[in-house]
């Protein structure tokens, strides 16, 4: 793994977890882990409305945190639309430590690399019906109260799983829009970092 890619989500700058999200991280994190005991692997796709944002970045967070604990996860996203990939987004994993490149393959927007012997993680905005298209079993990770709301029910999912986060695109525009975008990245990493050791303790 790339070195700034590992220290920026190693356990040595874990923050701390507000106790109002502790509950629902450990009940989270239990399940995921009740999951991995009885199928080996679970595919995890986090679901926004847009797929442009919450669940893009949850995507290749999540997949890079796996990749560091050995954990058997692998991830998506999708989107009850389908927009594009937010420029932020790619801004805040750069950020991270991410090594981004432009995609030359329509629909491909960007590819994201996480150390130099493993392939690139594609980057693209698609529907809920297109990414089931994959015909992977999959544990569906709601990150948007909208997505939430919209969608009660799945089709595909064997889990569904509620795990929202404030929406970035709501400073577009405005001089705070890159501070917002990694702070959403920030706050994704730490949780699902604080939930990925929780896994390995269980």
């Amino acid at each position: 793994m790339y070195p700034t890619l590992y220290n920026s989500l190693n356990p040595g700058l874990s923050q701390a977890i507000p106790p109002e999200r502790n509950l629902l991280l450990t009940s989270i994190a239990q399940t995921l882990k009740e999951g991995l005991l009885k199928e080996n692997h679970l595919h995890l796709r986090f679901v926004c409305t847009h797929n442009a944002r919450r669940s893009q970045l949850s995507q290749f967070i999540c997949q890079a945190l796996a990749f560091i604990y050995q954990v058997p996860i692998s991830t998506s996203s999708a989107g009850t639309q389908k927009t594009r990939v937010h420029p932020s987004v790619v801004e805040a994993l750069k950020h991270l430590g991410f090594n981004a490149t432009k995609a030359t393959h329509p629909p491909y927007e960007y590819l994201f690399h996480i150390a130099e012997n493993q392939a690139p993680l594609i980057a693209y905005s698609k529907t809920l019906e297109e990414a089931a298209l994959d015909e992977k079993t999959f544990w569906a990770i709601m990150v948007c109260n909208q997505a939430d709301a919209d969608c009660p029910y799945v089709p595909g999912a064997s889990q569904r799983l509620v795990l929202p986060y404030t929406d970035p695109g709501a400073k577009d525009g405005t001089p705070e829009e890159l501070e917002a975008y990694e702070t959403t990245a920030l706050t994704i990493a730490a949780e699902w970092r604080w939930m990925f050791q929780s896994i390995a303790a269980l």
